[in-house]
């Protein structure tokens, strides 16, 4: 009777220690999922399911430093600027507020990844950024992020009133509606073609860690390597959208829904000071809080 006592908690320890570990598993996929604002609140697909068949670390978000240099970039900066003459590069200060203040990462890493800045508020910051979809160690990522804490606030807040579902049964009522959604997603594949292209060594290394049928599934997704073309599943990543290719009309209706809902979406005095390098973060009254930042964290 005491082997089976003992036998029992030994079973129960080792079930308490797994399951443990699941949920963490389960945390940092959810926390490093994908979308525009760089963190899909949206649960991320379970590994090895129907749905897609990538290995953990197509999800993770990578946080090496290596990466592109000067010249790499600036020649991808230049490769889109025909058609997205809105693009501006980024400075140091811009650099700097995007890993203090927006992205909440090292210096370093935001500089090697973003290609330059969308559309600007107001006081000059950046709303949102283009980025590199091509990562060190063979990983992909968005291509746009949106970037302004304060409109991150007001989208997540929308969002939880049921805006993305709302959107998805107008897209499906509407045809003109799921043709500027199919459009867009078309516009994306063949951004991130233009994006990859010439740079043979970087993607023989993806197809060599993900396989070659997992790098041709993420090449032909679409914006925020949305699996389903014909849903929204984050409004983030639509006004990101629209921010650096100025066309993404779904993104420009959230930003005409935000502004009736009382949002000045090109920036405020409290968003301003809070971007600005001028004041330490801690004595700045408006305070980024989203759990989309936490988790970003």
């Amino acid at each position: 009777c005491r082997s089976l006592v003992c036998m029992a908690r030994l079973t129960t320890m080792v079930g308490a220690v797994l399951l443990a570990l699941r949920l963490s598993e389960v945390g940092r996929l959810r926390m490093h999922g994908f979308c525009g604002l760089g963190r899909c609140c949206q649960r991320p697909p379970r590994v090895g399911s129907p749905r897609v068949s990538a290995p953990i670390a197509f999800y993770c978000r990578d946080t090496d430093t290596e990466g592109c240099d000067s010249a790499e970039q600036n020649r991808l900066l230049q490769s889109v600027l025909p058609l997205f003459p809105g693009v501006t590069p980024l400075s140091e200060i811009d650099n700097e507020c995007l890993a203090t203040r927006q992205l909440f990462n090292e210096p370093e890493w935001v500089r090697r990844r973003t290609i330059g800045s969308g559309r600007r508020c107001k006081y000059g910051w950046p709303q949102a950024v283009l980025s590199d979809p091509l990562r060190p160690g063979g990983k992909f990522g968005d291509m746009v992020w949106l970037t302004c804490p304060m409109l991150a606030v007001q989208i997540e807040k929308y969002e939880a009133e049921g805006a993305v579902s709302r959107y998805n049964q107008s897209c499906h009522e509407h045809e003109d509606m799921q043709a500027q959604l199919n459009e867009m997603h078309s516009a994306h594949r063949e951004l991130r073609e233009r994006l990859v292209a010439g740079r043979d060594a970087q993607m023989a290394e993806a197809r060599e860690r993900l396989g070659a049928e997992v790098v041709d599934l993420v090449m032909g997704r679409g914006l925020d390597l949305a699996q389903n073309s014909t849903r929204l599943r984050c409004l983030h990543a639509h006004v990101a959208d629209y921010f650096v290719r100025g066309t993404n009309k779904i993104g420009k209706q959230v930003l005409n829904d935000l502004e009736a809902r009382g949002v000045s979406t090109d920036g405020c005095e409290g968003c301003s000071e809070y971007c600005g390098m001028a004041a330490p973060i801690e004595s700045v009254p408006w305070k980024f809080k989203t759990h989309k930042k936490m988790m970003r964290q």
